[in-house]
């Protein structure tokens, strides 16, 4: 995937520990000489950095902010307060574009 190309919102599909998880992007984290995107994958239940260039784009899929809704909901029957605070930053990133 081309750095132009990674967007908030956007499903992928990436390579975690010798498997191929499908996932969505939910941020950016800078480093020093590269920005990784952070990938949520609700298999794993998790938000995990990869390198923008290692994803592969899953055309079909693109959230709108309404979808974050019920994932925003799920987070909080999970109790999971990183997760809600990505995908409510996410919601409001899309919101604000």
């Amino acid at each position: 995937m081309q750095a132009n190309e990674a967007v908030i919102g956007r499903w992928v599909e990436c390579n975690f520990r010798k498997n191929i998880e499908k996932g969505f992007i939910v941020g950016f984290e800078k480093q020093t000489l590269r920005t990784l995107a952070k990938v949520a994958v609700p298999r794993l239940k998790k938000t995990i950095p990869f390198r923008i260039e290692a994803l592969t784009d899953i055309e079909e899929v693109t959230l709108k902010p309404q979808d974050f809704d019920e994932m925003i909901n799920m987070a909080i029957d999970m109790n999971d307060r990183q997760w809600f605070n990505e995908l409510s930053f996410a919601k409001n990133a899309l919101l604000n574009k």
